[in-house]
């Protein structure tokens, strides 16, 4: 039987996280509800192979991305200090309300945030 290659690790920068050389996007499964068991099946994958760094962003599907993530995570029950995950945080949705756009303090400290 062929064993499947190891995962790989590098530095990230100068942090000391140590990466796998693949991560795992999910902009493009995890933007709308019904793709939850989705969004699971495929972290659970990534995580079976050795992959330890996961991206979002709050844009992704209005923020539908980050929380299939936060459920996928939950129900699979790896533990959370085995991950690296980054988030991206962007410039909000504009409509009459001036501390919900653009990249203060306030607006980044909310978006990481809610991100957890």
């Amino acid at each position: 039987m062929e064993s499947k290659p190891k995962m790989q690790y590098r530095f990230l920068g100068g942090s000391g996280l140590k990466v796998s050389v693949i991560g795992y996007g999910n902009w493009l499964n995890s933007n709308k509800p019904e793709n939850q068991k989705l969004t699971t099946d495929a972290i659970k994958l990534a995580l079976d192979h050795g992959i330890n760094f996961f991206d979002t962003a709050e844009a992704y599907g209005h923020g539908e991305a980050e929380r299939q993530m936060g459920v996928s995570l939950k129900e699979i029950n790896h533990p959370r200090e085995d991950l690296v995950i980054s988030t991206k945080i962007f410039w909000g949705q504009p409509g009459g309300k001036p501390n919900r756009v653009g990249l203060s303090m306030k607006r980044v400290n909310e978006g990481l945030r809610a991100s957890l």
